[in-house]
């Protein structure tokens, strides 16, 4: 059967010389693997990371891979892919997602426009200094993760709380940054992009949102992107 869908590529991994399998978060149902014969030579530049594609191909059944006929673009987001701190930010989110999105293999067409706009909206904007603090923010709360409406400057990973009290257990995080943090919690997306952080404040709490994410989402692990994020940031 012939059909169109609409795609994020989420992977890419070669399978020949000349061929790859592309794994895509697609906008009619959800995570979908391709293989796509010749697509090495045939359209290597359309396969990059976070690229937002139409599809067009053939599944003989639903146990078997979908092969593509074709693949193209659908938005050009030239900014992504040529400004040095936007492609860092594009694999960060990229690695960030190939953990999340990996169980959803039905349709989420709210997800999917949510990620084209923020792909878009990265495309074009020039306030990104905050932009993955706040992207990590962003999806606890979708998560369903948010940490309780407190404040001080202890933050208690395992009970997902900030308090002025040292936590009984041994895995949280301490410093005036935490109070920065439970700010940051709740806050609308101006203010955090906006939000007047030092750089080491920055790293800081990116590395404790890992570690948040690291233990309330099962199989959730650290990605090589963030040690080139902070290196960018520097």
């Amino acid at each position: 059967m012939k059909e169109t869908c609409k795609a994020i590529i989420i992977k890419r991994i070669s399978y020949s010389d000349t061929s790859v399998i592309i794994s895509c978060f697609t906008k009619a149902s959800g995570l979908k693997s391709f293989i796509y014969k010749g697509g090495k030579k045939k359209n290597a530049a359309t396969l990059l990371p976070l690229r937002i594609v139409e599809i067009n191909y053939y599944q003989h059944n639903e146990d078997a891979l979908a092969s593509i006929n074709s693949i193209n673009s659908t938005a050009a987001l030239s900014n992504l892919y040529q400004h040095p701190v936007k492609t860092s930010i594009l694999f960060f989110m990229n690695e960030f997602l190939g953990q999340l999105l990996g169980k959803i293999q039905y349709a989420e067409p709210h997800l999917f426009e949510e990620i084209e706009q923020e792909l878009i909206w990265l495309n074009e904007s020039e306030e990104i200094t905050n932009y993955p603090v706040f992207w990590m923010i962003q999806w606890i709360e979708k998560l369903g993760l948010k940490p309780s409406a407190s404040s001080g400057k202890f933050f208690d990973i395992e009970s997902a709380r900030f308090s002025d009290h040292k936590p009984d257990g041994v895995l949280y995080h301490f410093g005036d940054e935490m109070e920065t943090l439970a700010f940051l919690f709740r806050q609308d997306r101006l203010t955090i992009l906006s939000y007047p952080l030092k750089k080491n404040d920055r790293k800081k709490l990116l590395n404790v949102l890992m570690d948040y994410c690291r233990f309330h989402i099962p199989e959730f692990k650290t990605f090589k992107s963030v040690e080139i994020l902070q290196t960018v940031f520097e």
